[in-house]
């Protein structure tokens, strides 16, 4: 006959491996001030940024704000441009007037010394369009790279409102840049106040 082994008791093998995994208590405190204190300097520097970007946004705003493009580019996307809080984190500009986009482009590459790879751009089609020549279309004309144009939107159907109109859909060119966005928003400011 063989003897059961008694079994210790307390806690089982699960509760176990359980404190064995679990750090101590003290280094949880020690790794949630950590976090805290590396937050806290997160936001401290994102503050002094924001104040820096918005400083170096006035000064090339009096800089350029007798330039035709300059101002140009400005009331283009105050006018047709994202600026909803939804849309924080970058410029998007949406039309599909060629000439209006390639001008916007111009000022995009000039007065923020975009780099040529940042420059995104997305087409909303409607089915009976070709998208690949469309895309070909809006590559050339604004000189944006086809890969670096996103998945483009296609419409389900096209209104009686579209019908024979918008041949070559409309175009979205976007940077993605909260500091770029402030600069903008700086930049609309000053431009506003120069009129009121």
């Amino acid at each position: 006959m063989s003897e059961e082994v008694p079994r210790p008791s307390g806690r089982g093998r699960s509760e176990r491996r359980q404190l064995l995994f679990r750090p101590p208590l003290i280094n949880m405190i020690n790794v949630i001030d950590k976090v805290a204190i590396m937050n806290k300097a997160r936001a401290k520097y994102r503050i002094e940024h924001d104040i820096e970007i918005k400083e170096q946004a006035e000064k090339s705003f009096e800089q350029y704000k007798n330039d035709p493009l300059f101002i140009a580019g400005i009331m283009l996307y105050w006018a047709e441009g994202k600026t909803t809080e939804r849309k924080a984190y970058c410029l998007e500009l949406n039309n599909s007037d060629p000439e209006l986009l390639k001008l916007y482009c111009r000022f995009l590459r000039k007065y923020l010394n975009i780099a040529e790879g940042r420059i995104r751009a997305r087409l909303f089609l409607y089915p009976d369009l070709n998208e690949n020549n469309i895309k070909l279309y809006w590559s050339e004309l604004l000189n944006i790279p086809l890969n670096q144009f996103i998945k483009s939107y296609i419409a389900d159907s096209r209104s009686s409102v579209t019908k024979n109109k918008l041949q070559y859909g409309t175009c979205s060119v976007y940077i993605a840049s909260k500091d770029l966005r402030s600069i903008m928003a700086v930049w609309i400011e000053r431009f506003a106040s120069l009129y009121s």
